[in-house]
């Protein structure tokens, strides 16, 4: 079962599945291998998003983001704490948005500030959006896009054309 789909500038359409990576050309598909490609120490794709400067990202299950530039995958540094990517996203300022499962915890310990500090964050970003939690942010924004293609409310999470 695909649970990512994208098709880069070259013309090949890129299927992430549970069990891997593939490239199909209009032929034919080439399945990748985590073993044939150390930056996939997962074969659990969760997310793939080609930006506007032709890099594929790749999301994982378990083991965070790997990127395809120039035919090279690489770990950026970045990327070193982010585990379960959810979901891949790059918004009109050619920033890429990460959605990835992290506790408030795990975010508090990354940013090294209290849990206060935090929520206090979360709730002021809340206030400037007009909403209550998570999924209203995202319900908000999905009602602002013209053409979303699908939308799994109980996951939070959504997959928008390119």
């Amino acid at each position: 079962m695909f649970q990512a789909i994208a098709q880069t500038a070259g013309g090949w359409l890129w299927v992430g599945t549970e069990q891997g990576l593939a490239r199909f050309d209009g032929l034919k598909f080439a399945v990748f291998h985590p073993s044939g490609f150390p930056e996939l120490a997962t074969a659990a794709i969760s997310a793939l998003r080609v930006t506007s400067d032709k890099n594929l990202w790749i999301g994982t299950r378990d083991h965070g983001l790997v990127c395809l530039q120039d035919g090279k995958l690489s770990k950026p540094s970045f990327a070193s704490k982010i585990s379960n990517v959810l979901q891949l996203f790059e918004d009109a300022d050619k920033t890429l948005w990460i959605s990835a499962e992290m506790t408030y915890k795990q975010i508090s310990g990354e940013l090294g500030i209290s849990m206060g500090t935090l929520y206090t964050y979360i709730r002021r970003i809340y206030d400037k959006l007009h909403v209550n939690c998570r999924t209203d942010a995202v319900v908000k924004y999905l009602g602002a896009r013209k053409n979303p293609t699908s939308f799994d409310y109980s996951g939070v999470r959504s997959t928008f054309m390119s």
